[in-house]
């Protein structure tokens, strides 16, 4: 809340939001659009009738200089703040995310390529695969991509 629809609280009036560039919404379909831009604060507001909806945007301020009253908002909410930071950094991936790791190489190497080119971590199980299957997917993931780790009957390669 700013500063000032904080100080309106203090003094009895209710806090309001008020829109800029975008307008609320308070349809299914435009609350779901809405709630997509997680990296955006979210105002929950009340409009006519005392229907609540949502507004992206817009400036925070006393009911009597409002659009819609102010409900309560939600902060950004950011992929990468989940999880633990010294796993991001131990893995050198951007976002704290695993995919893969079972055996027989259940998760293909194109999984674990999309997982390394999106900054997450995806681990080929290479457990119970003949060794030339697993010499193919070592090819196909060292050439140009970040290995993590490979496993096969108790051995263990990590690669980069």
């Amino acid at each position: 809340m700013t500063t000032a629809a904080a100080q309106s609280v203090a003094v009895g009036r209710a806090p309001g939001w008020r829109a800029t560039h975008y307008q609320a919404a308070f349809e299914v379909g435009q609350i779901a659009a809405c709630l997509q831009q997680v990296r955006e604060p979210a105002h929950i507001v009340s409009g006519p009738g005392g229907r609540l909806g949502v507004a992206l945007g817009g400036e925070l301020t006393t009911s009597d200089a409002a659009d819609f009253l102010l409900v309560g908002t939600l902060p950004p909410l950011y992929p990468e703040w989940l999880g633990d930071r010294a796993f991001c950094e131990a893995h050198g991936v951007r976002f704290p995310y695993v995919a893969g790791e079972m055996a027989r190489g259940i998760a293909t190497t194109k999984m674990v390529i999309t997982m390394a080119r999106a900054e997450m971590l995806g681990i080929f199980g290479a457990a119970g695969l003949d060794l030339h299957t697993v010499e193919r997917a070592v090819d196909e993931l060292i050439a140009p991509h970040r290995l993590m780790k490979f496993e096969n009957e108790g051995i263990v390669l990590y690669a980069r």
